[in-house]
């Protein structure tokens, strides 16, 4: 469903977390987090691009980096 299942379950507690606390902090923090993992799964595509080539490429088109059937 996803290409990065633990990015997106990282990001579902953190995004509780924020829902939870109702604080502005909390939404800061979400969206700090979701850009760190956003820069790190890039830079991990990239890698995978380049030790597998067309066959990576083809997988990360048909599949969704964190949400499924979005992005």
């Amino acid at each position: 469903m996803v290409r990065h299942p633990i990015y997106t379950g990282i990001l579902a507690g953190f995004l509780g977390t924020a829902i939870a606390l109702s604080q502005v902090r909390g939404f800061i923090v979400f969206v700090l987090i979701f850009l760190i993992l956003w820069v790190k799964l890039r830079m991990e595509g990239q890698w995978m691009r380049s030790q597998f080539g067309e066959t990576y490429a083809t997988y990360a088109h048909q599949t969704a980096a964190l949400v499924p059937y979005l992005f």
